[in-house]
């Protein structure tokens, strides 16, 4: 028996277990027959990875129709354009105001008497001025979405700010390597400070990267962060720190645990913005960043030592004081580039991330 010939409600299951890739097998399946494309058209989109602008915009339009409601529950979203790259982006949005400009300027030489026209075509060309965002929803995102991976640089993240408020009432698991879904970064055109996000019963886990010393995962700790948007968090993950000694004092103010370093002076006015996560969180996670910051010697590649070795110090304290805090010793030598794709698909494949015994740091603090 061909699987063409088999029953439609097996067919469902069967593409239901298959489409969990990054889109080949759904893209595949919709050219094998006519059939075949009827029967996985539900599930051809189920599992989606994005890479690069192009293909990001290409989905989000998709999205937005108002007659195609695709039923993705896996997204990986992946952006790490150049300096370059980001200036063509840029100069391309910019393209239709400069034609529209060159447009107005041509028909005032023309026919400076149109008046009527002229005004036309000026609106038009302000109409155009605002650039099209690179922000890959700005109006709409899937709605069926349980794993969402966003793992994309600085100079892309900057556009996620511009969104407007995310219905996600799915989402479960939440992976973001920049501030999203925070509005962070106060730029003039943000809707309203706050989460992106809506506020998402469902979610359930959250893993925060400190992609660089830019992204603030302190402000998660906040009144905007995780509780406004994750009230029935379970598991929170914060790995790759480097960069911001206080993202582990902020976790342990933010479950009531009272470790050498929360009371110092610095600390004091961050510690005083920090809410308590939900009663609902079970394990923080901790994981710093490998290898350690190399000593050349200046007084900012001190500092950079002194807050690497404070994020040990200070996790080493925490996991002493709670069973509700696991820190995982650094990788070895830097991932893979691809082992945040490769998380995602397994999640997308229904397994759940949990760490192992040997990844346990159980080196004891120094006494404080």
């Amino acid at each position: 028996m061909e699987l063409q010939d088999l029953p439609t409600e097996l067919l469902h299951h069967i593409f239901s277990f298959a489409c969990t890739d990054v889109g080949t097998t759904g893209r595949s399946l919709s050219m094998v027959s006519h059939h075949i494309h009827n029967a996985s058209a539900t599930f051809k989109l189920q599992s989606i990875a994005l890479f690069g602008r192009k293909q990001t915009l290409s989905f989000a339009a998709l999205v937005s129709h108002d007659k195609v409601v695709p039923h993705t529950k896996f997204l990986y979203i992946g952006g790490r354009e150049t300096d370059s790259e980001m200036a063509d982006i840029a100069a391309a949005a910019r393209q239709p105001y400069y034609d529209a400009s060159n447009a107005v300027r041509e028909f005032r030489k023309q026919n400076p008497e149109d008046k009527t026209r002229l005004e036309q075509l000026q609106d038009i060309a302000a109409s155009q001025e605002r650039p099209t965002r690179s922000s890959p929803f700005s109006d709409a995102w899937p709605p069926a979405l349980e794993v969402l991976y966003i793992n994309v640089n600085e100079r892309v993240a900057e556009e996620l700010d511009v969104v407007r408020d995310v219905s996600l009432p799915r989402l479960v698991d939440l992976t973001t390597g920049v501030t999203f879904p925070l509005r962070e970064r106060g730029r003039r055109d943000r809707v309203r400070p706050g989460p992106v996000l809506e506020r998402c019963p469902s979610l359930r886990h959250l893993h925060l990267v400190e992609e660089d010393g830019n992204c603030n995962i302190a402000a998660f700790f906040e009144a905007n962060g995780i509780a406004a948007f994750a009230p029935n968090l379970r598991t929170l993950r914060l790995s790759e720190l480097r960069w911001d000694e206080s993202v582990v004092l902020c976790a342990a103010v933010s479950i009531g645990v009272d470790i050498a370093g929360v009371h110092d002076t610095w600390f004091q006015p961050r510690a005083q913005e920090v809410m308590p996560l939900p009663k609902s969180v079970q394990k923080i996670v901790i994981k710093p960043q490998a290898p350690a910051p190399p000593d050349s010697g200046c007084c900012d590649s001190c500092d950079q030592i002194d807050i690497y070795h404070n994020i040990f110090e200070y996790s080493r304290r925490l996991v002493r004081e709670t069973e509700r805090a696991v820190f995982l010793k650094p990788d070895e030598k830097w991932p893979e580039p691809d082992a945040a794709l490769y998380e995602w698909l397994e999640k997308a494949e229904g397994r759940r991330w949990t760490w192992e015994e040997k990844w346990v740091d159980t080196t004891p603090p120094k006494e404080a």
